[in-house]
């Protein structure tokens, strides 16, 4: 039976990498009559678009600003550090204190206060690491492409990096621990 109703999802920037996809592609197999979009955002013009009736369901990493939508976590997620393969650091595994005082980082921008690698610096200044942020760039890509240059230390969330880091385009980091557990959320009107 053919259908003429489509499906419109939205998602921020990680969760467009990988599992919208691959949810997506899940449901065309059950639905292949039903016509898919996936639109991708920030969180807030994401939320917008929930609001105005433009996406039916959408997936970003930060509970919904507007009373409006609700909010289910859907799963919890990584943020990594990361140099390109031949960088200084690449071998390292681990960043020290002294290294994190030294090293330029490389973050997305966030559209406020709340951003997920805001809360993250502020959590690693105030166990005493000096983090400084030299670059903030709009989307993943672009913190990607100034860490392939040996520009400092990116910060991403796993899953955007995750084919780069099998590729050994990219390594992973660890950095302290720090009490700063970031969540996705599946969020609707």
């Amino acid at each position: 039976r053919a259908s003429s109703r489509s499906l419109t999802v939205g998602g921020s920037y990680n969760p467009c990498a990988k599992v919208l996809p691959a949810a997506m592609a899940a449901f065309r197999k059950l639905h292949p009559d039903v016509p898919l979009l996936l639109k991708m955002d920030r969180r807030l013009a994401i939320e917008k678009m929930i609001l105005k009736g433009e996406l039916e369901i959408a997936l970003v990493n930060n509970p919904p600003s507007y009373r409006q939508l609700t909010g289910e976590v859907f799963r919890p997620e990584s943020l990594i550090a990361f140099v390109s393969s031949d960088h200084s650091l690449a071998k390292k595994g681990r960043l020290t204190k002294e290294e994190i005082k030294d090293a330029g980082f490389i973050t997305r921008q966030p559209p406020g206060p709340k951003g997920r690698v805001v809360a993250l610096v502020r959590a690693l200044r105030k166990m005493g690491f000096n983090m400084n942020v030299v670059m903030q760039c709009d989307s993943p890509d672009g913190v990607k492409a100034a860490v392939k240059r040996k520009m400092g230390v990116g910060i991403l969330y796993k899953d955007v990096l995750e084919d780069n880091i099998r590729n050994r385009e990219f390594v992973a980091l660890k950095l302290p621990l720090v009490n700063c557990a970031p969540k996705s959320y599946l969020i609707y009107h």
